[in-house]
């Protein structure tokens, strides 16, 4: 059990052992799938294996297809002008103006062009609603037996507890930045194997043992996952969504109902643990992190950041607080989270 309180903090990089995008793959993604010509140029095809095209070109039409169906409601047809022909506009106007705002990622861009949020929110959803698949969460079918960071945070949170009560002894509490609960399904088929519970007993358990936040809201309810591509589940997800200064946020200062319970845990645990995350600036600001007491232990595995940006982005902003001396990077091919925890000892 983990006895000390602590909050993990998890970007993309979380899910990203997973199959699911991180923020520059996303707008890759985004922009190939809602505009089906670039399939067809020379620069896009040869990036892609010959044996994974076919399955993209299906991929880009079910996303198009679901994003199209959703914004088909918004579309103004007193023009007399054809549906299709009026949304395929839409979306070919969206993905240039994303394509060349220069932002890195969709968050960047909609927190710039909230009168493009719905149809941001729609490609968000269909793009990682996509990608969710359940049997990569769970190591050991097939192959050399490597456990993912679920499966060991899992361990560290049932080990020495016999029992559910023992479990609701953990201390941790988790605030994500990601719309996926793929999180919160492990959680809760690992409780009713273990514990032999039923599907609503270890949600309950999970809910009450491991509090968890989603700071921007999430595509599925938290009971579920993996839920199919279509018109239904985007449109639910858009309504879920929100998006950095869309104006579901307050405009003094962007707080938020779970922004401000995110730094309420924040300012009274006992260490922070950071997982897969950017350090975005926006994203630190509405955390509070200066405002944190100074004796908090934080922990840092990142993403694909080089050391001149966690030099700026984590460590100049986050001291004087305590950091760990080894800012760890995550590669993306391989799930090395359970090592980097271990050897910052940040679930000791």
């Amino acid at each position: 059990m983990i006895s000390k309180s602590t909050v993990l903090v998890i970007g993309a990089g979380g899910s990203a052992a997973f199959g699911l995008p991180t923020g520059p793959r996303l707008k890759q993604q985004i922009i190939r799938y809602l505009d089906p010509t670039l399939n067809n140029q020379p620069s896009v095809i040869k990036r892609i294996p010959r044996e994974e095209r076919s399955k993209e070109l299906n991929n880009g039409k079910a996303v198009y297809d679901a994003v199209a169906s959703v914004i088909t409601e918004t579309v103004d047809k007193s023009t007399g002008a054809p549906v299709n022909e009026i949304i395929q506009q839409q979306l070919l106007s969206f993905v240039g103006k994303f394509r060349f705002s220069g932002q890195p990622t969709i968050d960047a861009f909609l927190e710039k062009r909230p009168d493009l949020a719905h149809t941001g929110k729609a490609a968000i959803a269909a793009c990682l609603l996509l990608q969710q698949d359940r049997q990569k969460l769970f190591s050991g079918a097939v192959g050399d037996y490597q456990p993912n960071w679920y499966e060991y945070l899992f361990c560290r949170l049932s080990e020495y507890a016999i029992s559910e009560d023992d479990f609701r002894q953990n201390r941790v509490k988790v605030v994500t930045f990601n719309y996926d609960n793929s999180l919160e399904y492990f959680l809760q088929v690992a409780l009713e194997n273990t514990y032999d519970l039923s599907s609503r007993n270890a949600v309950k358990l999970r809910e009450s043992a491991i509090p968890i936040c989603h700071v921007y809201g999430m595509l599925t309810p938290k009971a579920h996952f993996e839920a199919p591509l279509n018109a239904e589940s985007v449109r639910s997800a858009v309504e879920n969504i929100v998006v950095i200064n869309n104006g579901e946020f307050s405009e003094r200062d962007g707080s938020s109902e779970e922004f401000t319970r995110a730094r309420e845990w924040l300012n009274n645990c006992e260490r922070i643990v950071f997982v897969g995350f950017g350090f975005d600036p926006t994203n630190l600001k509405r955390l509070g992190l200066e405002k944190i007491p100074t004796h908090r232990k934080i922990y840092c595995t990142t993403h694909g950041l080089n050391d001149q940006v966690i030099e700026t982005r984590v460590k100049a902003p986050l001291l004087p607080l305590v950091i760990s001396d080894t800012s760890l990077h995550l590669d993306s091919k391989k799930d090395v989270v359970p090592q980097a925890l271990e050897n910052l000892g940040a679930l000791d």
